[in-house]
């Protein structure tokens, strides 16, 4: 009766120290595995940019240490005001891969608009730099990445 009550505390405390064990495991997994990538997104950029008159992924970073990192996404030329890009979702994976998600507004053919030549743009400004970036839009289309 002993042994059996002894294997059975036994068997009990090995139960315990194992998922203690495997929750701390699975806490500091999460701990390293996390991103510590940190970012700030600006969908009210001014579209007068003539540097984003081609349609793409532009990566701009300031020339000090740990400034951050600044991804302008660019409509491209457009003929008229009325388009615009915003961001709408990001997506930092546990190796720092980077997925951004934009909606890009375009026109109908009733809209009634500024005629002037514009360069819808939004950004996203990390703080560091990540190890892979992707940029598409709502359905699905992927931007070229023009200046990395």
């Amino acid at each position: 009766m002993k042994k059996s009550l002894i294997i059975i505390l036994i068997l009990l405390v090995l139960a315990i120290i194992t998922g203690i064990g495997f929750t701390v495991y699975k806490l500091s997994r999460n701990k390293l595995s996390s991103t510590d990538l940190t970012y700030t997104i600006d969908n009210n950029m001014s579209d007068t940019y003539r540097m984003f008159s081609e349609r793409g992924v532009f990566v701009d970073r300031f020339k000090m240490p740990d400034s951050p990192w600044i991804y302008s996404i660019a409509m491209g030329e457009q003929n008229t005001g009325g388009y615009f890009i915003t961001i709408e979702k990001v997506n930092i994976d546990e190796n720092n891969n980077l997925e951004i998600t934009v909606k890009e507004n375009k026109l109908a053919a009733d809209d009634i608009v500024i005629q002037v030549i514009t360069y819808p743009v939004c950004s996203l400004q990390i703080n560091k730099e990540p190890n892979s970036v992707v940029v598409k839009n709502t359905e699905g289309e992927k931007f070229d990445n023009i200046n990395f």
